[in-house]
């Protein structure tokens, strides 16, 4: 972390008196905090803003980036009458995002993904729900066992009887849009783990059109809440709003029938704490907590936030992690020889006959600690780690809001009006000069043997097995003639819709570390996937 001094007042959100400004008493003998000032920030057109700089950059975050470290951290906004004040600054935002009256309350602005989340006006998911409702205390409560640890363990198997024809019939160094692939691979682990629900995207040509369905549903959400095109000119763009809420009305279909396949089983056992089961008990008046039951349309929302917020953030954090075992050649070879290390790369180059059981595989199963063992991987972890910071899934961030009907709110020693949107993107917070030390340049001494408290939690989870995996199993290589001729091409293709994106998708060159390639190959993607 950079280690400068701060020129920020690291004072927590707290409302101010309307009538006066002056900030709320705090605690007995705390010092008066300085007076409020008005955040600086870029010029901009009236009511308009920032909307031209948005509109002329092709990856906004990185304009945002740039205002970040311009403007020290803190910095004022507007986009088509909407006001915003932006922080990246580290030390204020424990104060915005604290529950309670600690901190500002989650945005309105989430609500533009309602109608991607339900067909039906005013039902809401646990995404954009208001925070501390009765329904996003319930839910919260049902979904800590369907996370907790060992809640997708017996998945492994499942996705075996995927078809092998197309990828049994590869030789030598063979291209494949692990984008794409990597999103079959956590909808059928999703639908598996979360539903008991195979999608079957690995080995069927059909289902495997599911992520570009949800993906089409989802782009035809946001253009609805932000496009200024289809404000202004609706007209123009009536075939592309008609074939969006085709695709919309599919995928809410599609969660339709995983409710009424969930509901068919019946009463899940005492030992089920699944998504589904605790869906289950999410809609029985019996079992719900205080008897206050979902609805059909409350728990359809609740499957499609699963879908959407549980398959492509893994896929697209997995795409960035392949990414970089290219990209940043001294960290995988890191990498592998920890993996190795820990004979998890066995040695096969003298057998001379494929095997029934890939001796990779053989050696994941055989994992004393199981998955979570992978904590102890301190090369692993902090390459999960800084993987997550240069290539942050939701760059976006989050938002919080101040209260339309309250006081203006103290955001240091910035007054955040009422209404205004504060905003924490990650990608700015992940990469301004002002909080890191080149940050740009991927450096896993970061992380190595930092923060004592957190060391090995992020390897233990999901994500990070399929990554071992993979690192352990295959030498995977950019496909330089389909990503713009260089790993610096590739990351120009980035873009955001709900989380960062590769344009046209990422295309590896994968060869198998061991001398049965064909044979093994597509355990690449039949692979305990812990994501």
């Amino acid at each position: 972390m950079h280690t400068a001094p701060r020129r920020i007042h690291a004072a927590r959100c707290r409302p101010l008196h309307a009538s006066t400004g002056a900030s709320t008493p705090g605690p007995a003998g705390a010092p008066d905090l300085p007076p409020l000032q008005r955040a600086p920030g870029p010029p901009g057109l009236p009511w308009l803003g920032q909307l031209p700089a948005y509109l002329a950059t092709k990856f906004f975050p990185k304009k945002m980036l740039e205002w970040s470290e311009q403007y020290n951290g803190v910095y004022a906004m507007e986009i088509v009458g909407r006001k915003y004040l932006v922080v990246t600054e580290p030390s204020l935002i424990a104060g915005i995002v604290g529950r309670g009256s600690a901190g500002l309350p989650k945005s309105t602005g989430y609500a533009m993904w309602d109608s991607a989340i339900s067909p039906h006006a005013g039902v809401q998911g646990l995404f954009t729900v208001a925070e501390n409702t009765t329904t996003w205390r319930a839910v919260r409560r049902a979904y800590g066992p369907a996370i907790g640890p060992g809640s997708m363990s017996g998945t492994s198997t499942s996705t075996s009887s995927s078809s092998t024809a197309s990828i049994n019939s590869t030789t030598g160094l063979t291209s494949h849009e692990m984008n794409h692939l990597a999103k079959c691979l956590t909808l059928d682990m999703l639908g598996l783990s979360a539903f008991g629900i195979d999608f079957r995207c690995l080995d069927d040509p059909a289902a495997a059109q599911l992520p570009s369905l949800i993906e089409s549903a989802m782009h035809e959400c946001g253009e609805r809440a932000r496009s200024v095109g289809r404000r202004l000119l609706p007209w123009l763009y009536e075939e592309e709003a008609r074939a969006g809420a085709a695709d919309m009305a599919a995928f809410h279909a599609l969660v339709e029938d995983v409710w009424r396949q969930i509901r068919a089983r019946g009463a899940p056992t005492e030992d089920d704490n699944s998504f589904g089961a605790q869906l289950l008990r999410l809609a029985d008046p019996s079992l719900a907590p205080g008897g206050a039951a979902l609805s059909d349309e409350q728990i359809c929302a609740e499957i499609a936030t699963v879908i959407i917020a549980g398959y492509e953030t893994t896929a697209n954090t997995l795409t960035w992690m392949l990414y970089g075992l290219h990209a940043h050649k001294d960290a995988s070879e890191q990498l592998v020889a920890e993996l190795r290390g820990a004979g998890l790369v066995p040695d096969t180059s003298s057998s001379s006959s494929p095997s029934s059981v890939d001796p990779t595989t053989a050696s994941f199963a055989s994992l004393a600690g199981a998955h979570e063992a992978l904590g102890g991987l301190p090369v692993l972890d902090a390459y999960v780690r800084e993987c997550l910071r240069l290539y942050s899934t939701a760059p976006n961030g989050l938002i919080k809001e101040v209260p339309k009907n309250g006081p203006p709110a103290r955001v240091g020693p910035f007054a955040a009006d009422p209404g205004v949107v504060v905003w924490i993107p990650f990608w700015s917070l992940h990469l301004s000069n002002l909080n890191w030390e080149q940050p740009h340049d991927f450096q896993l001494s970061r992380w190595l043997g930092k923060d004592p408290r957190t060391a090995g939690s992020l390897t233990a989870s999901r994500c990070p097995l399929s990554l071992a995996y993979l690192a352990a199993r295959f030498d995977l290589v950019l496909d330089e003639a389909r990503m713009g001729g260089s790993a610096a091409a590739a990351l120009e293709r980035q873009r955001v819709n709900l989380t960062l994106e590769v344009d046209g998708g990422m295309y590896l060159l994968g060869a198998s570390v061991h001398s049965h390639a064909r044979v093994y190959w597509y355990q690449l993607v039949s692979c305990e996937p812990k994501c």
